[in-house]
């Protein structure tokens, strides 16, 4: 099992499309949400039902909406029962004695899921509930542990729950920063994960059942699987998902990809969260880089004279940092011809330029470097035995090789560094900046005359590199490529 689609029950022509739509996505549990039900026969529904069911009713107080008490949600539950429902959801308070009403409900195979959700606001120690849990669960029932995350780094407290655990837990976060929590849920432990048919959310920050087929191994994230995903800040543009679900699906591989977006000054708090050994590397972009190397147990020789890690591999103990930045940007631009000697000109002087100017430096090019703040330019060109000179005036025409390495031109930061001082015929360009696909500078220097790589190259080819790395198998680009362009398409600038 892995996705349990959840709906709320409005009527019984309305379940039954829904659970058929829940069959299409890929679902194999559905959660059946009685709490906003009209009276009808639940045992009946139940049964009618093409896959297991976890019968769930919720009071108000429980962060559901049935108003009928505890005792008429039993009944409700009870009927499920009879049913021939698979699961009933039994919230438990955490604390203090618990009964959930064992007497009122039939004999049968059904077994209960007790449920702890905090409340918005609420900040619990999470592993005296999950103990308290423990101690109600009989056999074959399964705990649920739902905190709440009005961050990201609010749900990072459920991610030791998985180890602790005696007996199956489900442990995820709901609310604003509770998303990405839910996608590593099975392969934590989880028996599965809840999710919600398009457009309609029973429990703040779910995913849809779609959005679970794409993300998840096609046959389900089993316990244990390998966890990825991109750190940045922000990340959600980040198209880095897209290519390594693909990637993993096509190579076989039980893989799950996400987003993780600390904040600005967090990056070791976000590894301390992170020491699952489900968590086996990560794609590190801005902020963050100089932080993942000087976070890393070891370190690449690459990474280590760039200065900075785009890549972080887990170890038997710690981690190893990479940077796939450098020979990604090379590689693009040899791919599209350019020559392998001649002079090359870096705009910008933050990490990525850095991985481009001690790549050209090791490959035998004469580097330059540009930058709108001419001490940072300089301090790069002095640490790799390049030179700096001034944005005013640049002799592009020096330059067959010219890579831009910053924002501006992004949808972030419009503008052109060299809208004075066009490319034109005989100038390579890798513009690094992928969305939008074609910038004010690279669109000029196109009708100028000179080749022109865009930054998507230079994503894919260093996302390869990581692939590599962390999982020890190689990507075919060929598929990988057109998903990429067709996204940035779809996207617009």
């Amino acid at each position: 099992m892995s996705v349990a689609a959840s709906f709320f029950v409005q009527g019984v022509d309305q379940a039954r499309r829904d659970a058929a739509a829940a069959v299409a996505d890929g679902a194999r549990l559905l959660e059946l949400r009685l709490d906003r039900a009209p009276e009808l026969d639940f045992a009946a529904l139940v049964e009618g039902m093409p896959l297991p069911v976890i019968a769930a009713c919720p009071l108000a107080s429980e962060n559901g909406a049935f108003a009928g008490g505890p005792s008429a949600r039993l009944d409700r539950l009870a009927a499920a029962a009879r049913g021939g429902a698979a699961f009933l959801d039994l919230p438990h308070a955490g604390q203090g004695d618990d009964d959930p009403g064992f007497e009122r409900l039939p004999d049968g195979p059904w077994r209960a899921v007790r449920s702890w959700h905090e409340a918005e606001g609420e900040r619990r120690d999470l592993r005296p509930v999950l103990d308290r849990i423990e101690t109600s669960l009989r056999p074959g029932d399964v705990a649920k542990i739902v905190a709440w995350a009005a961050t990201e780094p609010d749900s990072w407290r459920v991610y030791p729950l998985g180890q602790q655990a005696t007996a199956p837990l489900i442990a995820f976060a709901q609310g604003p920063g509770g998303r990405t929590s839910r996608l590593w849920a099975p392969a934590l432990g989880a028996p599965w994960v809840y999710a919600s048919l398009g457009g309609a959310p029973t429990a703040p920050g779910q995913w849809t059942t779609a959005e679970m087929a794409a993300a998840l191994p096609e046959a389900g994230a089993a316990a244990g699987a390998p966890l990825y995903a991109v750190v940045g800040n922000p990340v959600d543009h980040s198209r880095s998902p897209l290519l390594w679900r693909r990637a993993l699906r096509g190579a076989g591989l039980a893989g799950v990809y996400g987003r993780i977006e600390p904040p600005p000054d967090g990056f070791r708090r976000f590894l301390r969260a992170h020491r699952h050994p489900a968590f086996r590397g990560f794609s590190v972009t801005a902020p963050f880089k100089a932080d993942a190397l000087a976070c890393a147990d070891e370190a690449d020789p690459g990474a280590a004279r760039v200065g900075a890690a785009n890549t972080l591999q887990r170890l038997d103990r710690g981690w190893r940092a990479w940077n796939t930045d450098g020979p990604a940007a090379m590689d693009s631009l040899a791919a599209a011809g350019a020559p392998g000697d001649g002079p090359l000109l870096v705009l910008g002087a933050g990490g990525a330029a850095a991985a481009v100017v001690c790549e050209a430096v090791r490959r035998g090019h004469p580097v330059v470097v540009s930058a709108r703040r001419p001490e940072a330019a300089e301090g790069l060109a002095s640490r790799f035995g390049a030179r700096a000179v001034p944005l005013e005036g640049l002799p592009v025409s020096e330059f067959p090789l010219v890579v831009q390495a910053t924002p501006v031109g992004s949808s972030m930061r419009e503008g052109n560094l060299l809208f004075d001082n066009p490319l034109g015929v005989g100038n390579y360009l890798l513009e690094m900046i992928y969305q939008p696909a074609t910038t004010a500078l690279s669109r000029e220097s196109a009708l100028r005359g000179a080749v022109v790589v865009g930054g998507a190259e230079m994503l894919l080819r260093q996302m390869l590199a990581q692939f590599r790395i962390l999982t020890g198998a190689d990507a075919d680009p060929v598929p990988l490529r057109a998903a990429l362009a067709a996204s940035l398409v779809e996207a617009g600038p």
